[in-house]
């Protein structure tokens, strides 16, 4: 204190940083910024590393019987009548649907895996344990 500095330690990488106190806010505001970067990056790879696009009910078994994660399939639509659609995928791969990323359009050439119906919306398909 007697110099007007103190270190920060970043918890991710152990990494030090002597800052002053006259730019201490400033400071923290970007490292912490870099933080929440870096993290929101990690958690987009942990994710991409577990979902793997199927366009057919035989890759989304497989894909659901031995991968840990998701199955991203073309579906037809996430309003209500794409229940008949979710009970046919339940009955074949023994998961379920679990979301839609809002935005997200399959081609328009594509088919929903479960319905056949032209698919409007990628539907992430998971098992509960």
């Amino acid at each position: 204190m007697d110099n007007k500095k103190f270190v920060a330690v970043l918890r991710r990488t152990g990494e030090k940083k002597e800052v002053s106190l006259d730019v201490a806010v400033e400071t923290v505001k970007q490292l912490l910024e870099e933080q929440d970067a870096a993290l929101r990056e990690k958690a987009l790879e942990f994710h991409k590393s577990r979902v793997k696009t199927c366009l057919t009910m035989e890759e989304a078994v497989e894909t659901l019987t031995t991968v840990a994660g998701f199955a991203r399939v073309p579906f037809f639509t996430d309003g209500p009548e794409g229940k008949e659609g979710d009970k046919i995928i339940h009955a074949q791969t023994g998961g379920e649907v679990r979301g839609f990323v809002v935005g997200e359009e399959p081609p328009k050439d594509l088919k929903c895996i479960a319905t056949g119906k032209p698919a409007t919306v990628w539907a992430y398909v998971a098992k509960s344990y």
